[in-house]
């Protein structure tokens, strides 16, 4: 590629569509953070300036750290990273306190945010006591300043053996409350007012009976998913008063259900409890007992027992890939299903920084009774299609990850001058302990908005 072609580079966006827009808009001469910085109060005027580079330069780390991205891009992204760098020391010299302005849940928080990297100070920055400081001062000035922030209040509820925030799993995604114990300025970071679901649902109808006609034309993945999933509704629904046989027993509910639906999802895959492609896991189901069961305490002693499995599978497809890239593992998340009462629960549990996960609830949905209850068959069917979709982009995080560590792993042999790349294992926090029988465990469901409180928007998936 010649120095022309450089000039016009854009990022392309399927090499990792979660580095923004604004780099696969421009090319890469107009990468400045002023424009960035244009871009971003064009969405959002509100948007603070420590934020905006606090964006800025982690899609500028994550193009670098892209193996499909030219040297010569990669060179340039760095010197625009480290120029905002030098400026921001520059800048602190001048002025070393910036308004904090958070938009929240029920409002906006003000307050003092203090630059700890004026020159003029003879002291190291200090770890900054979010929990116990009743002052207004928050010292934000970039990303992992949350990150550390929620650790603390995290750390500080710990109200079980066993809860969620003691294995440093912060609770987020579709209907889930606020956390009580996270301060609304740090909730704003997690809540979606706009949550979006996927559905193959929207496909125009004439395209889906054209799918079941006997055509030479390859219906496209929807359209096959849409056949496929009706046919096992139909064998699910062939005979009435399914809720009388699955509240019989578990095991009722797991064969004449929840497997006949997991087995359509993962049909490439091979499947028990606990899902699997080649060597890897993958997934995770916990059914907890027959269909309309009350038991609250047995409820929170499977939510907290399916993610300590979630989080075994994550933390060991980290340590079997140690040597994979930060910008490859960041992207991997680990889909699990929780059946109990009427209801199933799709959760996906990822990483948001060193020694911190989050744990989304991805979609929930009702068993239906029979084939009339139509809006029921359809959250059934969006509930699968998400869970297909986190299943096979686990797969392709997981191949990539496995590709890299073994380059890198031939490199360190090769070359003395391989880069330097720390072990993915040092992110885990790997002091977790499987959950015992015990009490209280009825109070660690999260809570949730009721259904009509739960705004959510479908758009058609590609």
């Amino acid at each position: 590629m010649s120095n022309s072609q450089f000039d016009n580079y854009t990022f392309p966006t399927e090499l990792d569509p979660s580095v923004s827009a604004f780099f696969s808009n421009h090319n890469v001469n107009e990468w400045t953070f002023e424009k960035y910085k244009e871009f971003c109060l064009h969405d959002n005027s509100r948007m603070q300036i420590n934020t905006i580079l606090a964006y800025y330069r982690d899609n500028l780390e994550k193009i670098i750290n892209n193996k499909d991205v030219p040297i010569n891009i990669k060179g340039k992204a760095g010197v625009l990273k480290r120029n905002t760098k030098e400026s921001a020391t520059e800048k602190s010299k001048s002025k070393n306190t910036y308004n904090l302005n958070i938009k929240t849940n029920h409002g906006t928080v003000y307050g003092d945010v203090f630059n700890y990297n004026d020159s003029s100070r003879e002291d190291k920055r200090q770890k900054v006591d979010h929990v116990n400081d009743k002052s207004s001062t928050w010292n934000i000035d970039n990303q992992e300043d949350v990150w550390e922030a929620v650790r603390q209040y995290l750390k500080k509820s710990i109200a079980h053996d066993f809860c969620l925030e003691k294995y440093h799993i912060i609770k987020c995604g579709y209907s889930i409350k606020c956390d009580p114990s996270i301060p609304d300025e740090l909730w704003a970071y997690f809540k979606d007012d706009n949550y979006t679901i996927s559905t193959p649902f929207q496909t125009p109808i004439e395209e889906v009976v054209k799918s079941l006609e006997i055509t030479e034309e390859i219906p496209s993945t929807s359209q096959n998913f849409i056949k496929e999933f009706f046919y096992v509704c139909l064998y699910i629904y062939r005979r009435p008063n399914l809720y009388d046989r699955l509240s019989i027993n578990e095991t009722s509910f797991n064969h004449s259900f929840i497997w006949l639906i997991m087995e359509f999802v993962v049909d490439k895959y091979k499947a028990d409890a606990c899902i699997s492609a080649d060597e890897d896991e993958l997934s995770i189901l916990e059914t907890s007992g027959k269909i309309l069961l009350n038991d609250n305490s047995k409820f929170g002693s499977d939510h907290i027992k399916i993610h300590y499995g979630a989080l075994s599978i994550f933390n060991a497809v980290y340590k079997k890939y140690y040597w994979a890239t930060e910008a490859t593992a960041s992207k991997l998340h680990i889909p699990f299903l929780h059946a109990r009462h009427d209801m199933i629960h799709l959760w996906s549990l990822g990483i948001c920084s060193s020694k911190l996960y989050f744990s989304k609830k991805v979609f929930k949905c009702k068993v239906p009774r029979d084939m009339t209850e139509s809006k029921d068959i359809l959250a059934l069917g969006n509930l699968s299609w998400s869970y297909k979709c986190l299943l096979e982009n686990s797969v392709k995080v997981i191949k990539t990850m496995k590709e890299e560590h073994e380059e890198y792993s031939l490199q360190k042999i090769l070359s003395s001058g391989a880069e330097s790349r720390t072990s993915l294992s040092t992110l885990l926090k790997l002091d977790i302990q499987k959950p015992v029988k015990g009490s209280g465990y009825n109070l660690l469901l999260p809570d949730e908005y009721d259904e009509e409180q739960s705004s959510v928007r479908y758009t058609r998936s590609k």
